[in-house]
């Protein structure tokens, strides 16, 4: 089905389908029920109003004549900010999920952006436990660059919100209504692969630590072998270690067709390593390694394997994921920060000159 704009007679139908999404899902948004209810329905058809250049609108998909989703995009009209706009009141109906209906609106979202002239970029805030919509926003080519803790209370807590960004592409080139956004596929490493893993995932291990001051370059490589073999003593069946393999290709629209793909679908780019441990009331995961090979970094592997292996440990009931970095990885660090990870704590070195020896009497 298209993609539609919402015109100011559908006001009635608009505010049910919303004011039903505040109450299905409060934590999703800023306003209430109870707020949006009170609101009269010239403040709706507002919204929905039309015009040359409208400082609002709504995009909808609907299936058998009712609203099935919607997408709101807002522009700014202050001078300093106009280069911006919002992508607001996201919502698909239960019924509806699974359809590719959220792909279509956000994408549609980007390209009434693209097409208004000056906006650089499309923004949004999401719940940071909603990692269907997180995910969703990363395949259309938005990315995190913050996280907003306690940004809305909702009953007696909060929730924390992601603030995501999808610059725009200049008008005219071949993605003016997106950015180039890979999509990131995170599947079982083919046993064949396993000793490229070992040997990258062990020579990366090896340099970190010698860059972090921990160990020599002389004895790192026997070192790394030997902390890898201890790790992995049983290679891919080592009991409670998941190897997996980062590819780069088109995803399914149903994710769980994602056992389906055939095994050389997509272009391999990087590797993710996870296991956990603890007691089964309270097991706990740790990324051991996540790699990108440096010809496909920078373009959002290494965040999507993250967002995806977060999804998975909430069904897996992990109650944390955690993760070691060495103090001179700055950029690692910014994407941890970023998608919630905090530290815990900090080892420190001070490097020591060797003491002066003094020159004997002749």
């Amino acid at each position: 089905m298209p993609v539609l704009r919402l015109l100011p007679a559908d006001a009635a139908e608009y505010r049910a389908f919303m004011l039903e999404a505040y109450a299905r899902h409060p934590e999703a948004y800023t306003s209430s029920v109870g707020e949006r209810a009170a609101l009269p329905l010239a403040w709706w058809q507002a919204r929905l109003a039309t015009g040359e250049r409208p400082l609002r609108m709504v995009l909808a998909e609907r299936r058998d004549g009712a609203l099935a989703g919607v997408a709101g995009l807002g522009f700014e009209t202050r001078a300093r900010v106009r280069h911006k706009a919002e992508l607001f009141g996201m919502c698909v109906a239960a019924a509806h999920r699974r359809a590719g209906i959220g792909r279509r609106l956000v994408e549609a979202v980007l390209t009434q952006a693209g097409a208004r002239g000056g906006i650089s970029a499309v923004q949004l805030t999401v719940t940071e436990t909603n990692l269907g919509a997180r995910s969703l926003y990363e395949h259309c080519g938005f990315r995190a660059w913050g996280l907003e803790p306690q940004a809305v209370a909702v009953g007696d807590g909060h929730v924390a919100k992601v603030h995501m960004r999808c610059a725009l592409a200049p008008a005219g080139s071949a993605h003016a209504a997106r950015s180039d956004a890979p999509t990131t596929l995170v599947v079982p490493m083919p046993p064949q692969r396993y000793a490229g893993f070992l040997e990258t995932a062990t020579a990366s291990y090896a340099q970190d630590c010698v860059d972090g001051g921990r160990w020599s370059a002389a004895t790192a490589p026997d070192l790394a072998r030997a902390e890898m073999a201890t790790l992995l003593p049983n290679g891919v069946l080592t009991p409670d270690h998941h190897i997996l393999e980062l590819r780069e290709g088109a995803a399914p629209t149903d994710p769980a067709d994602m056992a389906a793909l055939p095994a050389d679908h997509g272009t391999p780019v990087g590797f993710l390593w996870y296991g956990s441990s603890g007691p089964a009331e309270r097991r706990v995961g740790f990324v051991y390694n996540l790699n990108v090979a440096p010809a496909h970094r920078r373009r959002g592997h290494a965040r999507a394997a993250l967002v995806w292996l977060e999804a998975v440990a909430h069904e897996q009931g992990l109650a944390s994921l955690g993760l070691h970095v060495f103090g001179h990885a700055l950029g690692p660090q910014a994407l941890y920060r970023s998608l919630g990870y905090t530290m815990t704590g900090m080892i420190m070195r001070k490097a020591l000159a060797a003491p002066a020896r003094e020159t004997p009497a002749p």
